[in-house]
């Protein structure tokens, strides 16, 4: 069931019901088990490596999803952020705007979480003394 608020409404946008909030849930559960058994050995050898390789793998993905094409100046233009890169890495991870938006969101997700389940990271109840 999508319920709409009147905000969604007005700009067209849906937000999910608990039930589809739910069941999105269990679906993302299901896919990062699979994942994970597959490529479980791989974590046991070298975690922190294959967490750094999914990431840029990530890139990867969305690049592919999302393509652009660069012209001489788009590439110089990455070589200024980035002066070792290669061709070969420009062609794997230039996207569009588009897929650099998800990107960005997702990875701002994965901070969040990184930082909503780590105890340190708390302010709601940091006393400044003021």
């Amino acid at each position: 069931m999508v319920r709409k608020s009147k905000a969604h409404a007005a700009e067209g946008l849906v937000r999910p019901s608990k039930d589809d909030y739910e069941q999105g849930n269990t679906a993302r559960l299901a896919r990062q088990s699979a994942v994970e058994s597959r490529i479980a050995d791989l974590i046991q050898d070298a975690p922190t490596d294959v967490a750094a390789s999914l990431g840029n793998l990530i890139i990867k993905i969305f690049a592919q999803q999302f393509p652009t094409e660069l012209s001489k100046s788009d590439k110089q233009l990455v070589l200024s952020n980035y002066p070792q890169a290669t061709d070969a890495l420009i062609a794997e991870r230039a996207m569009s705007i588009e897929g650099l938006m998800y990107v960005t969101a997702l990875t701002g997700q994965i901070n969040k979480i990184a930082l909503d389940y780590t105890p340190t990271s708390n302010t709601k109840d940091f006393d400044v003394g003021v």
